[in-house]
């Protein structure tokens, strides 16, 4: 069921969350792409959930604390840990595959729309298109998540997962203009 603003506007809720990092240089300049800890490639997905999200949140929060109480899963290290710090939340990355699991049975069955942009690290290309700057890459690749979002009148609420200086308000409004600019050549 859509949710419309008082300018009679439908509200598009999206979750953005990324894969990978946007390093590709250590120091002395020298390219550290696919040492540990620095992959070969960066990515963005966003999300679209069609039902609503009240009750996917709910939903979900009930699969959390049902993970929390599970004396299987509960005594795996990420979970206690995340568990003693105020509650536990699913994290990808910090979760075993018998969490993930849990939450990708989940997902199984959402009816959600997912759309994926992956960005290969090419330093040179990184130097000469985005001045050898995180952010500019960064913004740059979700620009390109966004675009074909622009195309329709609609308040558009976008959820990004927070990303440390990535996601400050001038980054993101640099990724949302550049957005703006590649949908009008549309």
């Amino acid at each position: 069921m859509p949710d419309f603003t008082a300018e009679g506007l439908e509200t598009s809720h999206r979750f953005i969350d990324e894969v990978g990092d946007t390093t590709f240089f250590g120091k002395g300049g020298i390219s550290i792409l696919g040492q540990e800890g620095v992959s070969r490639a960066f990515g963005m997905g966003i999300v679209r959930i069609d039902r609503p999200l009240e009750e996917v949140r709910s939903e979900i929060s009930a699969l959390q604390r049902q993970v929390e109480s599970d004396p299987l899963l509960n005594s795996i290290p990420s979970v206690a840990k995340r568990k003693a710090q105020g509650g536990f939340f699913f994290h990808a990355c910090k979760d075993t595959d018998d969490v993930r699991s849990v939450f990708l049975r989940y997902l199984r069955d959402l009816p959600c729309e997912a759309e994926v942009i992956m960005a290969r690290k090419i330093p040179s290309i990184f130097v000469h298109k985005h001045h050898g700057k995180d952010d500019e890459f960064y913004a740059d690749v979700l620009s390109h998540l966004l675009k074909n979002r622009l195309k329709k009148p609609q308040r558009l609420v976008l959820n990004i997962a927070e990303r440390g200086s990535s996601t400050r308000a001038k980054v993101l409004d640099s990724a949302l203009a550049k957005a703006v600019r590649r949908a009008g050549r549309k």
